[in-house]
């Protein structure tokens, strides 16, 4: 039977992001209503045990397919804290999308995460198959609502963005495009074999201490995984879909109301034979770039000129 998701108020979500990583990003504006109806799906298989929020279909053409844009958080930061500061509920309503929203599994400290890769951040040798769930999660949304498998999209912050990557190298004949925020590829490049090109955009601050822009441990950890630069993340993805083997700098964009200009340089891997690659560096930006409804318009306007290809299904 379906259930609804209790929510905290989001000062306490933010109270929460800035016990377990350090800084927490600024609250929006103003609140964003309607979370709390949306409904929990719920079936006899992984989904079943493993519940996750699903966001209702578009009032404005319920006939036609919709975008899904699946939402990963951080490690030991609540899935709804994600949801609110990009505002993902009034934009589904405005932008005729529709979301999921799944949870990772906890860890021996109560802590919420993703098995994305070594580096980030199963850091107890965890067997759980976060692939598996969350291509369930994509699976049961597109059979409950009316999605466009064609324009299917990952967006995931730090260990969220670490799994988003990683679903582009196993899931890529489901997911059209990901948008990692302060996430990084897997340590092995040779790891990811993708049978058909994904769209990756890599947001990344410079001065992230938690996930290193130059590559190296996450939270400077002594034991453990290293993850990629940002640089090399977004290069791999550049081999991968056939681009150039330099990206060109295309131009800035005021990203962060908080840092004065045009402090994001845009940089685009092109002649690509699929997909996109393209990183997006943060002059002066921390860990939480980006965790804003300017931020999430600035991602969904690049993710939606990527849509996958019919034979991809």
């Amino acid at each position: 039977m379906a259930t609804t998701r209790s929510t905290a108020p989001i000062a306490a979500l933010i109270a929460v992001l800035s016990t377990c990583c350090g800084k927490s990003p600024e609250p929006p504006a103003a609140p964003d209503p309607g979370i709390e109806a949306a409904p929990v799906a719920s079936n006899p298989d992984l989904v079943g045990n493993r519940p996750y929020l699903l966001g209702p279909a578009p009032d404005a053409s319920p006939a036609e397919p919709a975008p899904l844009f699946v939402v990963l958080h951080g490690y030991g930061a609540p899935s709804e804290s994600l949801v609110e500061s990009l505002g993902i509920v009034s934009r589904a309503r405005s932008r005729g999308f529709v979301y999921a929203v799944p949870d990772g599994t906890e860890d021996p400290r109560g802590l919420r995460f993703w098995n994305a890769s070594t580096a980030c951040c199963n850091f107890f040798d965890s067997e759980v198959d976060d692939v598996a769930y969350v291509a369930a999660v994509i699976e049961d949304a597109v059979k409950r609502r009316n999605v466009d498998p064609n324009r299917v999209y990952v967006v995931g912050h730090s260990n969220g963005g670490f799994m988003g990557l990683r679903l582009a190298c196993e899931l890529s004949d489901r997911i059209a495009g990901v948008a990692s925020i302060a996430g990084a590829g897997g340590e092995s490049a040779k790891s990811c074999k993708p049978s058909s090109p994904v769209a990756v955009l890599q947001i990344h601050g410079d001065q992230d201490w938690h996930v290193p822009f130059g590559g190296g441990r996450v939270l400077r950890r002594e034991s453990g995984g290293t993850h990629p630069s940002a640089a090399e993340t977004v290069a791999r993805w550049g081999r991968l879909n056939g681009c150039d083997s330099q990206p060109a700098r295309v131009g800035e964009r005021d990203l962060e109301a908080a840092i004065p200009g045009d402090e994001t340089i845009v940089e685009r891997y092109t002649g690509c034979q699929g997909g996109a690659a393209e990183l997006w560096s943060v002059r002066g930006g921390d860990h939480f770039v980006a965790q804003s409804r300017r931020g999430f318009d600035a991602i969904y306007e690049f993710l939606m000129a990527h849509p996958g290809k019919a034979a991809k299904r």
